[in-house]
C-alpha cells in the first residue's frame, strides 16, 4: 500500500543529549545495590554493580522469561514452551531444574546451603523471580516514563504549567530511563505472543518518552538541536502525527517558517500516499498557525520555581544592662516631743 517507508536507525536519542546533561540535575532512577535485572536488549544481571554470570543462552533465557511475568509464578510447562518451543528434549524437566540451581548460585553468591532462595523462587506451579519494583529495568523504565507523561503533558503550544527546574528534572529522567535501553526489549526470548505484545508496549512507551523529551526540551528554549533529533525520528516513525508538529515547531522557533511548511506538506503527503488520510486536526492547525504567522507559536520561558521566603533572623541579645542604683530609703521623720502639761490639783481654797 504505497511507497515503502523508509526506516532510519536513530542511535542518539537513547542515551541523554548534550544539551540536557548540561543543564538538567543529575538523577538516578535505578538502585546501586541489591540484584539487578536488565531486559532492554540482551538479559544481564548484576549484584551491588558487579555483573553476574548468567551462562549459558538457554539460562539467560530462562531469566527473561521469568522476568517477563514481573514477579508473578511462571509454570513449568509455559517457561519449557517459551525456552524450546516444538523442539523441547525428552529429559526437558530435569534440564530445566539443572538450569534453575545454577542460576540460583549466581544471582545468590553468598547464600548458605539448605538456605531457601530469595531471588529465583520455587512457587506453584513453577517458578518466579522475585525482584524488588526498581530492580529490574523494564519495570523502572514503564514506571518513569508513565509518570513524567503524567506531570508534563499539556497543550502544544503556550508556556508550560511547569518551572524551569521541574522541566530540567523531567529531561533527566526521561534521559536517564532512555538510557536504559540496549537493544531489543527480551532478545533472548524467540517471538512468542506474550513477548511480542511486550516488546510492542515497551516501543511505545519509548517513542512517548521521545515525545515528551522534545515538548520538555522546546518549552527549555532548546530549538534547534532538538529540531536536528526530530528529523531523525520523523524519518524513523513516519506515521507518529505529534513528531511531525513537534519537529515543525522546533523550526518556527530556530526562524524556519519556510522549512516548517515544508516539513508540514511533507507529513500531509506520507499520510496520503500510506494510509489515505488528512492529517489530523493538530497537525491541521499548526500549518494555519504558520501561515498566519500567529504570535502563539513563539516561546514563552519558563517561570522560575519560587522559593519560600526565609524566616527573619532573630535580632541579636541586648547586652546586659548595668543594674540601677537602688533609690534611698525614705527618711523616717524624727519623733517630735510633745510636752504635756500635767495637771496640777489645785490648793483648797484657791480658785483657778
Amino acid at each position: 500500500m504505497g511507497r515503502k517507508l523508509r526506516r532510519v536507525r536513530v542511535v542518539a536519542s537513547r542515551g541523554p543529549s548534550r544539551t540536557s546533561r548540561r543543564t538538567a540535575p543529575v538523577v538516578r532512577i535505578l538502585p546501586r545495590v541489591g540484584v539487578r535485572v536488565g531486559v532492554l536488549g540482551p538479559v544481564e544481571a548484576s549484584l551491588d554493580g558487579a555483573p553476574l554470570d548468567l551462562g549459558t543462552p538457554k539460562q539467560r533465557a530462562l531469566v527473561a522469561a521469568l522476568a517477563l511475568s514481573g514477579g508473578r509464578p511462571v509454570s513449568v510447562d509455559a517457561l519449557i514452551d517459551l525456552l524450546w518451543g516444538d523442539s523441547a528434549p525428552s529429559t526437558v524437566t530435569g534440564t530445566l531444574q539443572a538450569y534453575v540451581s545454577v542460576l540460583r548460585r549466581a544471582l545468590e553468591p553468598t547464600r548458605q546451603k539448605r538456605t531457601p532462595a530469595q531471588v529465583l523462587v520455587t512457587v506453584a506451579p513453577g517458578y518466579a523471580l522475585r525482584l524488588p519494583e526498581d530492580a529490574l529495568d523494564a519495570r523502572v523504565f514503564d514506571a518513569t516514563v508513565t509518570e513524567e507523561h503524567r506531570r508534563s503533558s499539556g497543550p502544544l503550544l503556550g508556556p508550560s504549567r511547569l518551572s524551569r527546574e521541574d522541566l530540567e528534572v523531567v529531561v533527566a529522567r526521561l534521559d536517564e530511563a532512555l538510557g536504559l535501553w540496549r537493544g531489543t526489549p527480551y532478545a533472548d526470548l524467540d517471538d512468542a505472543p506474550a513477548v511480542v505484545a511486550e516488546r510492542a508496549h515497551l516501543d511505545e512507551l519509548r517513542l512517548v518518552a521521545l515525545e515528551d523529551r522534545a515538548v520538555a526540551r522546546l518549552a527549555l528554549g532548546d530549538h534547534a538541536t532538538t529540531a536536528a533529533e526530530l528529523e531523525a525520528l520523523t524519518s524513523a516513525h513516519p506515521l507518529r502525527e505529534r513528531l511531525w508538529a513537534l519537529r515543525a515547531l522546533a523550526l518556527v522557533r530556530s526562524g524556519r517558517q519556510a522549512d516548517a511548511l515544508e516539513v508540514l506538506r511533507a507529513v500531509r503527503d506520507v499520510l496520503a500516499d500510506e494510509l489515505g488520510l488528512d492529517p489530523g486536526a493538530e497537525l491541521a492547525d499548526l500549518q494555519d498557525r504558520v501561515l498566519r504567522q500567529d504570535p502563539a507559536l513563539a516561546w514563552a520561558p519558563p517561570t522560575r520555581a519560587e522559593r519560600a521566603p526565609e524566616p527573619a533572623a532573630a535580632p541579636p541579645p541586648s547586652p546586659p544592662q548595668p543594674a540601677a542604683p537602688a533609690a534611698p530609703a525614705p527618711a523616717t521623720p524624727a519623733a517630735t516631743s510633745v510636752t504635756t502639761p500635767i495637771a496640777t490639783p489645785a490648793a483648797p481654797g484657791v480658785r483657778r
